[in-house]
């Protein structure tokens, strides 16, 4: 099942990060997906890039992987933790 990557995305992680979509890349054809540091006490710490396929997976062998993302709902209770260590 494909992503909706026009909607906002999340990881699967048990700390999820709301995940910036980029585009394609031009030379893997996988969405570009920027995400924040794990830790929130890194803030200086840049965005990490990942490429992901359209089904929303990171993983290049098919694992499943924390870095998955999903469709964003703010209905489904999730906290996301910002880069300034607040939660929502």
């Amino acid at each position: 099942m494909a992503l909706d990557f026009t909607q906002p995305v999340r990881t699967k992680h048990d700390l999820p990060m709301v995940g910036r979509v980029q585009g394609i890349c031009p030379i893997s054809g996988k969405m570009r997906v920027g995400l924040p540091p794990l830790s929130a006490y890194e803030p200086t710490k840049t965005i990490t890039w990942y490429h992901y396929d359209p089904a929303g997976n990171c993983s290049v062998i098919g694992e499943p992987n924390d870095y998955d993302l999903v469709n964003f709902d703010p209905r489904d209770g999730v906290s996301v933790m910002h880069l300034h260590g607040d939660a929502k």
